[in-house]
């Protein structure tokens, strides 16, 4: 199987931040309950990354010390920005209506959680691929985790215009859009360079070709409406929605499931897994106290008077520091070992 380049993808912030993005162009008006919700749904992807078949692909282009700095950084960030969701629930000054703070820190704390377990994965991948006595992977023939990925950012880009549109959310959501349905037609170019079966060429061309074809077609149809706003125009925009996002999810799903595009795990030896082990099961832990924590937020947002839901929300606030200190200890342990070639 031809190995294909690492692509450095955690340096395109398009691709991280596209929780960031919308926020930004919603200022203040965004609905919290959906956003705390978002906020899981992009936790839980972020172990795709760590465990989509362990690894048989290249999460980036960095190398070990660049990925170990990240991880300490984007760990300072992550601690720094779940307090600060905590401390503004806590004093109450948080989750009235219109207030733009606390979905800022609920967007920026999920970009550094995914920019932090991409580069975790990235360190397994090393260990697997260079790691003393190991036994490389044979790399899949599709990036699945760029697919994944592409459709939580388009959905949820998908569900924000849906919601309450407005030409700047529109054109926010369109460059969160347009950039991961690029990644994901670059994934599909690939895969048809690389696969040898002429029915998996057809049915990658397909489906990508009807992606563009719809892509187009929404596209279209939101530029129309933010350069003309009316009901009219909201309802031709939406009606082009549903279309694309079939097609993404079609395309992911059928990536997902054909065996055949998939490669082999590689083997770790046991000096090298017993330092890998402890990183991914901290930043697996680190994924689940994440999710419980928006959880524990989205339930003091349409409850604010339940005292559970802040008493959750400081019992994972905890549970956080203590998986980013447990996964910082095991990541500069591995790191210190000196185990990869």
């Amino acid at each position: 199987m031809a190995t294909k380049p690492a692509l450095a993808i955690t340096d395109n912030r398009r691709q991280n931040g596209f929780l960031s993005m919308i926020v930004d162009a919603a200022q203040n008006d965004i609905d919290l309950t959906l956003l705390a919700t978002h906020a899981q749904s992009a936790a839980r992807m972020a172990s795709e990354a760590l465990l989509l078949r362990d690894r048989d692909t290249p999460i980036s282009g960095m190398s070990f010390p660049a990925c170990h700095d990240a991880v300490i950084a984007n760990s300072k960030r992550l601690t720094s920005s779940v307090k600060a969701i905590y401390d503004a629930v806590k004093d109450g000054n948080g989750i009235h209506p219109g207030s733009s703070n606390i979905s800022r820190m609920i967007a920026v704390t999920i970009e550094h959680l995914v920019l932090l377990i991409e580069a975790v994965a990235e360190i397994v991948f090393q260990f697997f691929t260079k790691g003393q006595a190991c036994q490389g992977p044979s790399q899949s023939h599709i990036d699945h985790y760029v697919l994944v990925r592409g459709r939580l950012a388009i959905d949820i880009a998908m569900d924000h215009i849906e919601t309450s549109p407005t030409p700047p959310k529109v054109m926010a959501a369109l460059a969160v859009i347009s950039t991961h349905l690029e990644a994901i037609r670059e994934a599909c170019d690939g895969a048809v360079q690389h696969v040898s079966s002429d029915m998996h060429k057809a049915q990658i061309k397909g489906c990508s070709r009807a992606l563009s074809g719809t892509a187009a077609a929404f596209v279209a149809a939101a530029k129309f409406y933010a350069k003309k706003p009316s009901a009219e125009t909201i309802e031709q925009m939406l009606l082009f929605a549903k279309p694309l996002s079939y097609s993404v999810s079609a395309l992911v799903t059928f990536a997902l499931q054909d065996e055949d595009l998939y490669g082999t795990v590689g083997v770790l030896s046991q000096a090298v897994k017993k330092y890998v082990k402890p990183i991914q099961a901290a930043g697996m832990s680190l994924v689940s106290g994440t999710t419980l924590f928006f959880n524990s937020l989205r339930t003091v947002i349409l409850k604010p008077s339940d005292a559970a839901g802040l008493s959750n929300m400081e019992k994972y606030t905890s549970a956080i520091d203590l998986h980013l200190s447990e996964l910082s200890v095991a990541v500069r342990t591995a790191y210190s070992a000196d185990l990869i070639k």
